[in-house]
């Protein structure tokens, strides 16, 4: 028995005392932490600014990285992205850049992901900038598109400006869309002609009013009258310069329409094109082909509410002409209300980040009255498509009338939406969360994207501990997964007034000022507070930036 104890005892007793006494020395051992990639140097830097475009985003770690699974990302400030280039690893796996295009002024936000040798992903964001980025520009409030809100409390002048605006709208669209249609009837009969020329010399004059007009109830919001050397600077802007070129053509018009189809033609497409360049499709989208589709869009409304009218003072005395003139007018009127959809849909798309901002304005709200509107001619269109078949005159003649009652309330619409912004205003974030061991406050303003915001952090710990061993301020982009969130570089700051907002607590304050607020959308506010104690504070709070 005791030799087949003594057996057991050194066949297993031994070595398990062995590897109990292997484990403890290394659990004696104190732990490290495995080395991960480090970003030594990224060019563009984080909060650079560049007076010309950079070629390329190169960012260079001091390890070896995995050659799989890595990416750069670059986006402006709406969250599109600048490039569909793929970054690239240098040969030695320590590098990996991406070639951008030529960027014009704004914002731009490099987001990178990347596997370092130990196997542990890496990632981060952050801004840099080019040319001298307007923060104006960046929230796409431009120019002409900036405008007050409707409110019954508005000055008189505010009245004037919506008014001057739907007159404009609806002389435009009736105006072209009357040369237009006249283009087709050079040869009708001479009392068809007398009527359309005295139509033709009312409706230039009521355009070339509507222009004055404009121009007279909106000047001020650019310029102080009087000072002559503003307005002549003013002259030199792409709304000075429209307007100028609205005012010649519609003085111009009096002289050389209805002569030849060409010049007819000339002065519609000239009309037209000028006035793709004031507005929403300038100022926010222009870049991506916003003013082409607004010209299709004009295009496409004039031939619509143009045809309208010409059927409409037509109808009484010449019923044979119009009969003739419907067919015609019928299909051309289809395929502009499907031109004005499609149109319509692709600008929303283009002015606004997310759709969800519809509900935020009142730009949004009018808009989709303007929907309503647009499914009920569609809903008329197709009942006079109908009587048109049957020839009923009588349930053509009330779907006319409805369907121009219809065009009237959506170049009223129109005419509102053109001085309201699509994109709410911003407003200073500022947030304060009450802690268990620490009160935390986050201010950003103005909150624009694109600009030079100012950051500050504000932390209140028990007045018997010292300051915060640490305070970290990150934002992570909700609205797109692939952006790392960034991590805002605080400084210390002086805490001034306000130490006895809290009794018993003593106030930190720490600062940055720079552009990393760089998108539109949803951003997650993230604060941590490391006491003396090592005891941390994690407070978050999700902010919409317009």
């Amino acid at each position: 028995m005791v030799k087949t104890y003594l057996n057991i005892n050194n066949i297993v007793i031994k070595p398990l005392l062995i590897v109990v006494i292997f484990v403890l020395a290394l659990l004696s051992v104190p732990a490290q932490t495995a080395a991960h990639a480090t970003l030594l140097q990224a060019v563009p830097a984080a909060d650079s600014q560049w007076e010309q475009s950079p070629n390329e985003v190169v960012l260079r770690f001091n390890e070896r990285l995995e050659n799989r699974l890595y990416q750069i990302t670059v986006v402006d400030e709406r969250s599109r992205p600048v490039t569909s280039n793929e970054a690239i690893m240098s040969s030695d796996q320590t590098e990996i850049s991406l070639k951008l295009p030529v960027l014009g002024e704004g914002a731009y936000t490099v987001s990178y992901k990347v596997i370092s040798a130990d196997g542990h992903p890496v990632g981060s964001s952050y801004v840099f900038v080019v040319g001298d980025a307007d923060p104006a520009d960046a929230a796409g409030m431009t120019g002409i598109t900036t405008g007050e809100g409707l409110s019954w409390k508005m000055g008189i002048m505010a009245y004037l400006r919506f008014a001057s605006r739907i007159l404009f709208f609806l002389s435009f669209v009736l105006c072209s869309g009357w040369v237009f249609w006249r283009m087709f009837h050079r040869k009708a009969e001479a009392a068809i002609q007398q009527v359309d020329q005295s139509w033709s010399v009312g409706l230039q004059r009521l355009f070339l009013i509507s222009v004055l007009l404009l121009v007279s109830t909106h000047l001020s919001n650019y310029v102080e009258l009087g000072v002559w050397e503003d307005m002549l600077a003013f002259a030199g802007t792409t709304t000075g310069i429209a307007w100028i070129v609205l005012f010649a053509l519609s003085f111009l018009g009096f002289i050389v329409l209805h002569r030849s189809r060409f010049i007819d033609s000339l002065w519609l497409l000239s009309l037209l094109f000028t006035q793709s360049f004031i507005g929403h499709s300038y100022g926010i989208g222009g870049e991506n082909g916003a003013i082409l589709v607004n010209f299709v869009h004009l295009l496409a409304a004039a031939v619509w509410g143009g045809g309208l009218l010409y059927i409409s003072v037509h109808w009484k005395h010449q019923r044979e002409h119009i009969k003739q003139f419907l067919p015609q007018y019928s299909h051309l009127a289809l395929d502009s209300v499907i031109l004005l959809v499609l149109s319509g849909g692709l600008l929303v798309f283009l002015f606004l980040p997310d759709l969800s901002y519809l509900w935020y304005t009142q730009w949004g709200i009018m808009l989709m009255i303007k929907m309503v509107l647009v499914l009920g001619v569609i809903g008329v269109g197709s009942f006079m498509r109908r009587a048109l078949k049957k020839n009923k005159e009588d349930a053509l003649r009330k779907g006319l009338k409805v369907d121009f009652a219809l065009m009237a309330a959506i170049l009223l619409v129109v005419g509102v939406m053109t001085y309201l912004s699509p994109l709410p205003p911003n407003q200073a974030f500022n947030w304060h969360e009450m802690g268990e061991r620490a009160h935390v406050t986050v201010i950003i303003d103005p909150k624009i994207p694109g600009a030079q915001n100012e950051f500050i952090v504000k932390t209140w710990l028990p007045d018997d501990q010292p300051e915060p061993k640490r305070v970290q301020l990150y934002m992570h982009y909700l609205d797109d997964e692939t952006i790392e969130r960034l991590e805002i570089p605080l400084t210390p700051a002086d805490p001034g007034e306000g130490q006895d907002w809290f009794p018993g607590y003593i106030q930190s304050v720490y600062t940055y000022e720079g552009s990393a607020l760089a998108m539109a959308g949803r951003w997650e506010i993230e604060v941590r507070v490391m006491d003396a104690e090592d005891y941390e504070t994690v407070a978050r709070q999700v902010m919409h930036v317009y």
